[in-house]
Formats: C-alpha cells, structure tokens, sequence
C-alpha cells in the first residue's frame, strides 16, 4: 500500500496460479516505495497444494490494514472457503 494510504483500507490484488503440485509462497515487506530495493520483511503466507487444488479458480488476494496498523490477509477462490491469515 502506498505512503500516505488512509487507514483502515484493502486493497485486492489478482494472483497466478502455482503448478497443481506446487505450493504458493507469498512474501511481505515493508518499504519506502514500490520501487525500493530497502525493506523489512512483515512474514510469509505458505498455502498448502491441497487448498489450492480443492479451491482450483483465479485467486485474489485482500490485505487490510488496520488502523491499529496490524496487517490481516485473506486469499479467495470463487465459491470456496477463504484461507485467512495474520
């Protein structure tokens, strides 16, 4: 989310998909700006292949920040059960 960003905000973000037997590892990092290679890791979401074959659709990915700034993540498949994450 950019510098300045409101809070409490969500931003929704499309993801790929990993192969079927692969599973998704998404990273978050803290930083001045989107194009800065200087940042501090928040943590690692890993989601399990099982989950991602069971709830096999686009995925979209909703960060919402807080105004406590706590990061909550929820990963979504259409018509399936969403995978949330803190």
């Amino acid at each position: 989310m950019p510098a300045n960003t409101p809070v409490s905000t969500v931003r929704r973000l499309s993801l790929p998909r990993p192969p079927s037997d692969r599973t998704l590892l998404i990273g978050f990092y803290e930083a001045v700006d989107a194009t800065s290679l200087d940042g501090d890791t928040l943590g690692t979401v890993r989601v399990d292949p099982a989950w991602l074959t069971k709830n096999g659709a686009a995925l979209t990915l909703a960060a919402w920040l807080g105004a406590d700034r706590e990061l909550t993540l929820f990963l979504d498949a259409p018509a399936a059960r969403s995978c949330h994450c803190r």
